[in-house]
């Protein structure tokens, strides 16, 4: 039981550090894209490319949920908060 909830606190941990890691290092560099010529940035509409980029992260949280808690439903919440890990880590 303690080494589960040892790798339980582990996980969560390294899930938070991976998402602070995103905003401190991605959240810099997505006005600059933004901003550049094609092919990494838009030629148009930068506010709405820029809004995009910031909303694509909680618009895929959004879409996720409902699998996400059918996925605990039907396994235990080890099993739901390793894939949620992984699936962060590749994001």
């Amino acid at each position: 039981e303690l080494h589960r909830r040892r790798l339980t606190v582990l996980m969560v941990a390294l899930a938070l550090f991976n998402d602070m890691l995103q905003l401190t290092m991605l959240l810099p560099i997505i006005s600059t894209l933004v901003a550049s010529p094609p092919p990494l940035g838009v030629s148009s509409n930068r506010e709405i490319a820029l809004g995009v980029f910031f909303a694509s992260k909680d618009i895929c949280q959004l879409s996720v949920a409902p699998f996400a808690g059918l996925l605990t439903a039907k396994t235990t919440p080890e099993i739901a908060l390793a894939l949620s890990t992984v699936g962060l880590g590749a994001a």
